[in-house]
């Protein structure tokens, strides 16, 4: 078995431990025609796929709640930008980035202000994501704090009570309440997008309420 079989086995592997037998599927409730932000988003098969706009963006009509598992299984196609998790929490919409400034930087942003490679939650590492090759991304958001992990890994977290966690541009989205996806100048591949309620229940959120303002572009 070559190394990029192993890795999907392991992948796979993953999303089916007991932590995760109440899993909620993402990807069945994505509409490419409407829920895109930015750039140009398409299912392919059971994935889901981005293309290399500088910032693409898609929104997930869900609305988490109080404490969840957002997980993700992705493999960048091309180039060297990041993948991001947009999550929401206490009213307040934040991001996980993975790659970002050229394949260097993971962190959570932004947190007062300060971008995710100049905050506390930074972590620094030449080539984060090899292409081609599938990851696991896991954010776990709990009352007190974030967590980070890939590939099983803890790679960065935060304590907090959430009001010092927003987004600005160009990560902008249409609806803080939700949950989302994005990329930058790279085309992406999501095979698995899945969320696990730990406390409290969240709700699919009719599109007819999700905001139609105009967002950041550049």
């Amino acid at each position: 078995m070559n190394r990029i079989a192993f890795l999907a086995v392991v992948a796979a592997l993953s999303f089916a431990s007991p932590a995760w037998s109440r899993t909620i599927d993402l990807m069945e409730l994505i509409d490419t025609k409407t829920d895109a932000v930015a750039g140009e988003w398409r299912l392919e098969g059971k994935s889901l796929i981005s293309d290399d706009t500088k910032e693409a963006r898609i929104h997930i009509p869900y609305e988490p709640p109080e404490e969840y598992d957002f997980r993700i299984n992705f493999a960048r196609k091309q180039g060297e930008g990041e993948v991001v998790q947009f999550l929401a929490k206490a009213g307040r919409l934040f991001y996980w980035q993975v790659g970002a400034w050229d394949n260097t930087v993971m962190g959570f942003g932004e947190i007062n202000g300060a971008k995710a490679n100049r905050n506390p939650t930074t972590v620094l590492k030449k080539g984060c994501l090899k292409n081609d090759q599938r990851y696991v991304s896991v954010v776990s958001a709990r009352r007190d704090g974030v967590k980070a992990y890939l590939d099983s890994k803890l790679i960065s977290q935060w304590k907090t009570d959430y009001r010092d966690l927003g987004v600005a541009a160009p990560w902008t989205m249409r609806d803080n309440r939700l949950l989302g996806l994005g990329s930058r100048r790279s085309p992406m591949i999501f095979y698995r997008i899945e969320l696990v309620e730990v406390a409290g229940k969240g709700r699919i959120v009719p599109r007819s309420t999700i905001p139609n303002a105009p967002v950041y572009r550049k």
